[in-house]
């Protein structure tokens, strides 16, 4: 028998909602050959392709939704969709030691696209069978933001604060937020999300079992 469409997830949200962590609990619920997490952090352009983005300053405003290639990010939820495996090459944020490599992913029942402005893209969103919002108060969202980058990413307390206030904040109010009720679901995560993690579990399980490849 022919294959059924994949379900997929469109998870997006502001910087420091709590997407890696949903996806890190939906991947311990989910076997990997039933589910795929793409993340559109490995769709950054290059730094020649984002100059129209360099600000008065020669900055580079990576937190616009112009220095993603969401078009090519579409073009690999397409070929999931029908079948066709996809090789990705990680994205290496500031600071990391680690090398990229080229990440392959192959079609499975369940797809997870996540990423800050996977639901901003009327191509993408139209590809998704549900969206997910996380949602936090700013003075959360930017603990979390200091938390992580000063740990993982090699910034000091005076570049995180000056970024987030300069491109992060108005870039998600512009663009990040506006999305919020345009969603099939609005997950708050101020303190905790488990109950909710239970429930979208709950239904992923129900939706697979309907969409599952069957031959």
């Amino acid at each position: 028998m022919t294959a059924k469409s994949p379900y997929i997830v469109g998870i997006g949200g502001g910087s420091g909602s709590g997407k890696t962590y949903l996806l890190n609990q939906l991947a311990q619920r989910f076997s990997p050959d039933l589910l795929s997490i793409i993340s559109q952090d490995n769709y950054y352009k290059s730094e020649s392709d984002c100059e129209f983005l360099r600000d008065e300053e020669g900055v580079i405003n990576y937190d616009h939704p112009d220095s993603v290639d969401l078009d090519r990010l579409v073009e690999d939820i397409v070929k999931l969709q029908a079948g066709v495996s996809i090789q990705v090459k990680e994205y290496i944020f500031h600071a990391s030691n680690k090398e990229a490599q080229t990440l392959t992913f192959h079609p499975t029942p369940l797809i997870l696209v996540e990423g800050i402005f996977t639901l901003c893209h009327p191509p993408l969103t139209n590809l998704f069978s549900l969206t997910l919002f996380l949602d936090a108060m700013e003075e959360v969202r930017l603990e979390r933001r200091l938390t992580r980058d000063l740990r993982e990413r090699g910034y000091d307390r005076t570049q995180i604060m000056e970024m987030y206030e300069k491109y992060v904040s108005p870039m998600y109010q512009q663009f990040v937020e506006p999305m919020k009720l345009e969603s099939d679901l609005i997950i708050p995560n101020n303190k905790d999300m488990g109950k909710a993690v239970e429930v979208i579990t709950h239904h992923l399980e129900k939706a697979v079992g309907k969409n599952y490849y069957l031959y």
